[in-house]
């Protein structure tokens, strides 16, 4: 990872073009220092117009991450952690590749399997027990009649 591109997958990369920073006051760590100072980062990543992202990586994306995307397409990420703000630029990036990376890995297709002889008795067995269980409960009606 060089510093300029951000790897999110094999063969994908990220640019800084493609990310847009955006600083502001923190309430974070600092005492009276954090009064004056813009040392929160707030990363906005627009995923719907990265030129950088297959068509097909960016749909994955887009559904996987659905509920962290704003109205415009863009996922935000804000850090106000650490005092200085090269730090928080650093945690605010690293996040953004954890989350992309997490959600661009394809699912593993499932094989179909047959349930195993014991994993078969043992439901039987419980249906058994449960069946007992709700005979027991049953009203037999007067016994001393």
């Amino acid at each position: 990872m060089s510093a300029d591109r951000l790897e999110i997958a094999p063969g994908v990369s990220l640019r800084d073009e493609d990310l847009k920073v955006e600083y502001s006051r923190s309430s974070g760590p600092g005492g009276q220092h954090v009064n004056r100072t813009e040392s929160r980062v707030t990363l906005r990543f627009p995923l719907l117009d990265c030129a950088s992202i297959g068509p097909r990586l960016r749909e994955r994306l887009r559904s996987r991450l659905s509920h962290r995307l704003t109205k415009e397409g863009e996922i935000l990420i804000s850090v106000e952690r650490h005092r200085q703000r090269l730090q928080n630029l650093r945690e605010a990036r690293s996040r953004l590749v954890d989350l992309l990376s997490k959600a661009a890995k394809e699912p593993k297709k499932r094989r179909k399997t047959q349930p195993t002889a014991a994993s078969r008795k043992r439901r039987q067995r419980m249906k058994q027990a449960l069946s007992g269980k709700k005979k027991e409960r049953r009203f037999k009606g007067d016994e001393d009649a």
